[in-house]
């Protein structure tokens, strides 16, 4: 008899760049994409995360269209 599988029905933790404004030119940072949640399993319990990097939308900018995915809980 197998054992059965549980599902863990929680609202995923969704984790974001930690700045608002980009280093370089200061302007705005709009949201690049965010990633479907993921279930992950630890010593302490279950949990489901996603996340959702940033990006320097200005041309001018040297950080154009660098995706920037540091998280801050």
């Amino acid at each position: 008899m197998r054992t059965p599988r549980e599902y863990y029905p929680k609202k995923p933790i969704v984790y974001t760049f930690e700045l608002d404004t980009c280093p370089d030119c200061g302007g705005p940072l709009n949201v690049a994409y965010t990633s479907g949640p993921k279930t992950v399993q630890t010593m302490g319990g279950v949990m489901t995360i996603a996340h959702r990097p940033q990006y320097c939308p200005d041309l001018r900018c040297g950080r154009h269209n660098t995706v920037s995915a540091s998280f801050i809980g």
